[in-house]
């Protein structure tokens, strides 16, 4: 062979076979093929029938464009997801919102969405380094600590430009240095270092020694500031929706009718100068463009012909889900509220290491909402529901008293057991990715675009973010059309 010779991988001529035999109806082993009169002609093809999907889906439908929204689940969601618990419908993924959350908000009131507060009348229990406050009576030293940690958070996030992170000042050193290497060098007490770890792992679901300075402060600024992102009157967990927030993609997609395909994983996806195809076993699907709403992970496990440009397949490589496990724990009343709590607790000690009051009004029932983050998560993905049930009753009964032994129902959602998202709430790029491959996130790669959370410059992470993420591929893709 002449170096004037292409070569071609032993991969790239199975999948040209794929791609050449669902175009004949010929089969291939190994491979799923259809026949042709299964392949269907459309204008775009949207991947992920989750709030960013399907807010992509209904602007190209609302275009007058042929729309085909592609979800590998039997439901559409994503990372949202419907349950019950004592006669209570919630939210197993993305459930708050707040304020400066304004493209979620807006979605909402015209879906004809209402919201209620989440409940924080009384005292939040802060378990720190070994001691248990209840309410902010964090002793003075390390109360002001934690506000001059906090101020230098937001000191810091302040250099950087939300929409290109990678060109901060100090995006390299930054991305080279760990939440945990800068809390152990930056906080004085074992209180502070505490609570930035659970901090990190509460928010953004992986551990400390797992996420870079610069991610975590471009997460705060995305955020708006370290105070939107944590708080919850007057922050991000401030609202919850009545009918849950997995209504905004389930009304989304009800209103675009068979545009929307279930049970439809893409596993391949091929493109020229001329159209793009999408193959799954329900069928093959051509476009002039295409729009990736699945998360970076689920996408990197289709096969593209050609492949992806190396940065864009890098940053996918290097960006796991976080881990994080959704548990609501039932009682016969809020008795917390009893005791001048507010059902609120973050702890050091706990695997399950947050808590909030989720009742719903008129619900006589207290509903408690909490959480295995980070590390404890990864820790007990593969443990049985049973155990996990009854580590997270230890736990709330070690901050909120002894009453928490008498639950009355337990509901879970195991994120990084779920097939297509693998976990929650977003992809966490590892220390030294974003400042290296951070701007491939939203770079076209032919007539393939990017949308989901992660590739929002605004509340990245939330659904919000998700949302503004449909209406900036839309407005691209439409452009080019």
């Amino acid at each position: 062979m002449n170096d004037s010779t292409p070569s071609i991988t032993r991969r790239a001529a199975i999948k040209g076979m794929a791609i050449g035999a669902a175009a004949t109806g010929t089969a291939v082993s190994g491979v799923d093929v259809v026949s042709a009169e299964e392949n269907r002609e459309v204008d775009i093809i949207v991947v992920g029938a989750g709030a960013a999907g399907s807010m992509a889906a209904t602007h190209f439908a609302k275009a007058g464009k042929s729309v085909a929204l592609l979800e590998a689940n039997g439901r559409v969601g994503g990372r949202l997801k419907r349950g019950e618990i004592a006669g209570q419908s919630i939210d197993l993924g993305g459930q708050w919102v707040g304020p400066t959350q304004d493209r979620l908000i807006e979605v909402g009131k015209e879906l004809g969405l209402n919201t209620f507060p989440t409940y924080v009348e009384g005292d939040m229990i802060i378990d720190v380094a070994g001691t248990i406050f209840k309410g902010l009576t964090l002793p003075g030293n390390v109360l002001g600590e934690y506000l001059r940690t906090v101020a230098r958070i937001n000191e810091l996030a302040s250099e950087i430009d939300p929409a290109q992170p990678w060109n901060a000042p100090h995006a390299e050193e930054w991305d080279s240095i760990t939440m945990k290497t800068w809390a152990t060098q930056n906080a004085e007490t074992d209180h502070v270092r505490d609570l930035i770890r659970i901090i990190v792992e509460v928010v953004n679901c992986v551990p400390p020694e797992q996420m870079s300075l610069l991610q975590f402060l471009w997460y705060m600024k995305s955020g708006h500031s370290f105070q939107k992102v944590t708080d919850t009157a007057g922050g991000a967990q401030q609202d919850l929706y009545k009918e849950c927030l997995v209504s905004v993609p389930e009304l989304l997609a009800k209103a675009l009718g068979d545009k929307v395909i279930l049970d439809a994983p893409v596993h391949a996806i091929a493109q020229d100068d001329s159209q793009v195809t999408a193959m799954t076993a329900k069928g093959t699907w051509t476009a002039k463009r295409l729009v990736m709403a699945a998360p970076p992970t689920t996408a990197g496990n289709i096969d593209y012909t050609p492949e992806l440009p190396y940065k864009r397949r890098g940053l996918m490589e290097r960006s796991p889900m976080g881990a994080v496990i959704k548990c609501f724990i039932a009682y016969e009343k809020p008795f917390w509220r009893d005791a001048g709590l507010n059902g609120q607790s973050i702890s050091s000690v706990s695997k399950f290491a947050s808590t909030f009051d989720v009742t719903a009004p008129g619900n006589p029932r207290g509903v408690l909402c909490g959480f295995f983050d980070g590390g404890p998560a990864m820790e007990w993905a593969d443990k049985s529901p049973e155990e996990r049930e009854a580590r997270a009753i230890e736990d709330i009964a070690h901050v909120l008293g002894p009453e928490a032994n008498s639950p009355i129902e337990y509901v879970e959602q195991n994120w990084p057991r779920e097939a297509w998202s693998t976990g929650g709430y977003a992809c966490v790029p590892g220390p030294g990715v974003t400042s290296v491959f951070g701007d491939a996130i939203r770079q076209p790669c032919g007539r393939i675009h990017w949308a989901g959370t992660e590739t929002s410059d605004v509340w990245s992470g939330y659904v919000d973010g998700a949302l503004r993420s449909g209406d900036r591929v839309a407005e691209e893709v439409l452009a080019m059309l």
